[in-house]
């Protein structure tokens, strides 16, 4: 093989290294955006869990208590909904 063919051989080999190292690169960014989008969506839910366990925990008004429940839950929905994704509840029902 002469030197001519070697510098070809060579810089094809780089050539095709560079592409797979683009497109490697352009996966792991998508694959960032998506789990940094996941993120979001759990630190909002768990805002809304905590803030309707610090009412559940400051009041005895089962009114309050209904109400920030119920509150939670349409939040959870609509971020659920606005994800595409499903908020299964199981209602129990409480007689005090």
């Amino acid at each position: 093989m002469s030197g001519d063919e070697e510098t070809e051989r060579l810089r094809s080999v780089a050539l095709q290294n560079a592409r797979e190292v683009v497109v490697a690169r352009k996966r792991l960014e998508e694959q960032l955006l998506r789990v940094q989008a996941e993120l979001r969506e759990h630190t909002r839910v768990l805002e809304v869990l905590n803030k309707t366990g610090m009412t559940l925990a400051s009041s005895l008004d089962h009114d309050a208590i209904i109400q920030a429940v119920t509150a939670a839950v349409r939040t959870l929905r609509t971020e659920r909904a606005r994800h595409g994704g499903k908020l299964r509840l199981r209602i129990i029902k409480w007689n005090p």
